[in-house]
């Protein structure tokens, strides 16, 4: 099924006003891609109706009677999760557009509308809900019955430096990107003052995290594209602050928030954190709904894991949320993997990674991943095991 663009369409026209409704009527008619499949002429109408017929787009007027228009468009995000609302207005004040995306509706159409206007605005806010669509079945249960299924945050932390949390991150969204072609994923670099990311990915992104605070409490997905970038794979990157000294202007609440916001556009958010527990890393960690937690097996990293997950714990991070990704594992170590594995039992292994910095490092100077390389190696099976089995950790219950 194609929930990109339909062959046409289908609009819910909801008002009062006779003349708009005809007016709208008769310009959609010229339009081949745009079918009315109804009108309703009351708010309460308007609802009953949009959970009948379950239409792409709801057109409703500011002026509706009964029930408002704006408390109609934050109705309509469970009522009818598949529908784009679009609220018909005389008025395009910036506060009052503010209101209206606030509710979850896509844009103000001024009235009396062009038939420009009406195609553009339609079809832009029909596309802009796809990855909320890709993330709406029908329930078993009973036709017509919706379920929500729920976007997955997923942070990579490691306690110490050099742990390869960065590359675990980097490879298992584009992993995730590359095989989970319904879905949309994010990357975000939550490493504030040193984050790497974009590095690893060999992109250089002009804008970053620093400037979507100004609209924290607002985001939407016009904002999240104008700051992200894409990706060859199709991962849309959120890049850490370009000065160091920039990272403490990003505080828990925000990072709070831009997580809530992500969550509505992708499927899967792959965050990629500190090892210092900054506010900023422990709203992202008790944000999350799997932690990969990065351990090497060596003393001081066994050491420094007990001690982060003893705190995760204190935290109220369930530990059905943690699995160890065990890193730079090799025959010449004296502690071997399985001994980690028994040191930390209350904790899944999710995959060991071969010490292969060989094999690594053309690629990281090159400014790529190794999800990207057409060579099947043991450390992008490795890498390729960890990204199936997020997907196995988060998928919903049910599923």
């Amino acid at each position: 099924m194609d929930l990109v663009r339909p062959s046409k369409i289908r609009v819910l026209v909801a008002s009062n006003n006779v003349e708009l409704v005809e007016s709208i009527r008769l310009l959609l008619k010229e339009s081949f891609a745009i079918d009315i499949i109804g009108t309703a002429s009351d708010g309460n109408e308007c609802l009953k109706k949009a959970v009948d017929v379950k239409p792409d787009v709801l057109l409703v007027d500011e002026n509706i009677p009964r029930t408002p228009a704006l408390e109609i468009a934050r109705q309509m995000n469970s009522l009818a999760p598949m529908t784009s609302t679009l609220i018909l207005a005389d008025r395009e004040d910036a506060d009052f557009l503010r209101q209206v995306l606030l509710t979850g509706a896509r844009d103000v159409i001024t009235t009396p509308p062009t038939l420009d206007q009406l195609v553009s605005s339609i079809t832009h806010a029909y596309e802009l809900d796809a990855p909320r669509r890709r993330r709406v079945s029908l329930a078993a249960g009973g036709e017509g019955e919706y379920k929500v299924l729920s976007s997955r945050v997923v942070a990579v932390y490691g306690p110490k430096g050099g742990s390869g949390k960065t590359v675990v991150a980097t490879n298992t969204a584009v992993f995730l990107a590359k095989t989970q072609p319904q879905g949309r994923v994010a990357l975000v670099d939550l490493s504030l003052q040193f984050g790497d990311c974009g590095l690893a990915l060999g992109l250089e992104p002009p804008r970053n995290i620093i400037d979507l605070l100004p609209v924290a409490d607002e985001l939407n997905i016009d904002y999240l594209n104008n700051v992200m970038v894409t990706h060859s794979s199709g991962l849309r990157f959120l890049s850490a602050p370009v000065q160091p000294q920039q990272a403490e202007l990003v505080g828990d609440d925000a990072v709070r928030k831009i997580l809530s916001a992500l969550k509505r556009y992708f499927d899967y958010v792959v965050v990629d954190t500190s090892s210092s527990l900054t506010g900023a890393t422990v709203a992202a960690l008790e944000a999350a709904d799997h932690i990969l937690f990065i351990c090497t097996p060596e003393v001081f990293s066994i050491r420094a894991t007990k001690s982060a997950l003893d705190l995760f714990s204190e935290l109220g991070i369930a530990k059905a949320n943690i699995s160890l990704v065990l890193n730079k594992i090799s025959k010449r170590l004296e502690i071997k993997p399985d001994e980690v594995a028994r040191l930390f039992e209350d904790y899944p292994v999710a995959g060991s990674l071969p010490d292969d910095f060989v094999s690594l490092q053309p690629y990281i100077n090159a400014g790529m991943t190794l999800a990207e390389s057409p060579r099947s190696t043991p450390l992008t099976n490795a890498f390729k095991a960890i990204a199936n089995q997020v997907v196995l950790k988060t998928a919903p219950k049910g599923a």
